[in-house]
C-alpha cells in the first residue's frame, strides 16, 4: 500500500495537532522548539530600536504568547520556564542582540502587579499550571465528556478526581493535569444543595475568604461527616446544634447559606468569581499570590523601577 500510494512508513508521529506525541524523560528536548521560536522572534526584534513600551507590549502579547498553545495540554519544568522568562528578561534590558547589560530586577519582581510597583510581567510557571486547571475543571464540571470518562475509566474508576493517584505509567497529559489540583483546591469551593457529597471538616463550603472550611467549637464533635447532617427534614438548618457545633462566626456564615426545597445536588464552584464560573485568569492570580506570598514585595508603595 505504501509502495503504490508513494508514501512513508513511520513508527510513530512526532506530533499531533502541533504537540508531541510521547514526552519521555528528556522533556527539554521535547519541547525545545518552543525555546527556537522565540529566540528567532527576539533576534528578529533586537535589530529594531524599539522604546520600553514597545518592548513591554511585544514580551506580553507575542512572545509570553507563544507557548500557550502548549501549556494548556503539558506542565513545562521549572528550569524550562526559567529559561523562556530569561530569554525574555535579556531582551528587556538588553538594546541589542550583541550587548549585554545589568539586570536590574529579577523576572519575578518584575511579575508583581503596576501598584506594587512591577511590570505585570506573566510568570511562566503558574500561568502553565492555572492553563491545566481549566483542563481539571471541565473533567470535575463535565463529567460525561470523552476525555472525562477515559481519565476516570484509567486512573480513577472507583473513586473521584480528588481521591485519584498517578497509578502505574500515568500519560504526560495526567500527570500535568493531575499537578494542578492543589490550585484548584485552594479556589474550589461546594455550594450545598442537598449536603450529601460534602464533607464538614474537610470539605471546602463556607462562602468566605480566605479560609472556607468551618472551625468546630466543642470537642468531641468532629463525629459529623457531611453538611447533610446539619440540615432538618424541612430543609432548613438546625441552627441550635449548628450554634453549639461551630464558633460564633462559622455558625453565622452557615445559617445565612440559603437551602432550597427541592433538595438538589451540591455543586462546585469556582470561590474567587462572583457567578462561580472558572477563569484562568483569577486561577493564575491565586497561583501567583501563594508564590509571592513566600518572598515580601521588593517595592514600596506605588514604587517603580524606572
Amino acid at each position: 500500500m505504501a509502495d503504490r500510494l508513494g508514501v512513508a512508513v513511520v513508527d510513530s508521529h512526532e506530533k499531533y495537532l502541533g504537540l508531541p506525541t510521547f514526552v519521555g524523560r528528556e522533556k527539554t528536548a521535547t519541547f525545545q522548539y518552543i525555546k527556537d521560536r522565540l529566540s528567532e522572534k527576539l533576534k528578529g526584534w533586537q535589530r529594531k530600536l524599539l522604546s520600553g513600551v514597545g518592548k513591554d507590549i511585544l514580551i506580553r502579547v507575542v512572545a509570553q504568547a507563544l507557548p500557550t498553545y502548549e501549556i494548556s495540554c503539558f506542565q513545562l519544568t521549572k528550569n524550562f520556564c526559567d529559561d523562556l522568562q530569561q530569554m525574555c528578561a535579556r531582551f528587556w534590558w538588553s538594546s541589542s542582540e550583541n550587548k549585554k547589560k545589568i539586570h536590574w530586577k529579577a523576572w519575578k519582581d518584575l511579575c508583581y502587579s503596576k501598584e506594587e510597583g512591577g511590570l505585570e510581567f506573566r510568570n511562566l510557571a503558574a500561568f502553565n499550571l492555572a492553563m491545566l486547571a481549566k483542563q481539571a475543571w471541565r473533567v470535575i464540571s463535565n463529567p460525561e465528556s470523552l476525555i472525562a470518562r477515559i481519565f476516570k475509566a484509567r486512573y480513577f474508576p472507583y473513586g473521584s478526581f480528588w481521591t485519584a493517584d498517578l497509578q502505574t505509567s500515568p500519560s504526560y497529559s495526567w500527570r500535568s493535569i493531575l499537578a494542578s489540583r492543589e490550585l484548584l483546591l485552594k479556589g474550589s469551593r461546594w455550594l450545598i444543595g442537598n449536603g450529601a457529597n460534602v464533607f464538614i471538616w474537610s470539605s471546602n463550603w463556607i462562602p468566605r475568604v480566605p479560609s472556607t472550611r468551618p472551625s468546630a467549637n466543642l470537642t468531641g464533635m468532629n463525629n459529623l461527616a457531611r453538611v447533610q447532617e446539619l440540615i432538618l427534614y424541612a430543609r432548613v438548618w438546625n441552627e441550635d446544634f449548628i450554634r453549639g457545633i461551630f464558633i460564633p462566626s462559622d455558625a453565622e456564615v452557615i445559617l445565612s447559606i440559603p437551602l432550597r426545597y427541592s433538595s438538589p445536588p451540591d455543586r462546585l464552584v469556582w470561590h474567587p468569581e462572583r457567578k462561580g464560573i472558572f477563569s484562568v485568569k483569577t486561577a493564575y492570580r491565586l497561583e501567583l499570590s501563594s508564590t509571592q506570598a513566600a518572598s515580601p514585595t521588593p517595592f514600596g508603595s506605588n514604587a517603580s523601577i524606572f
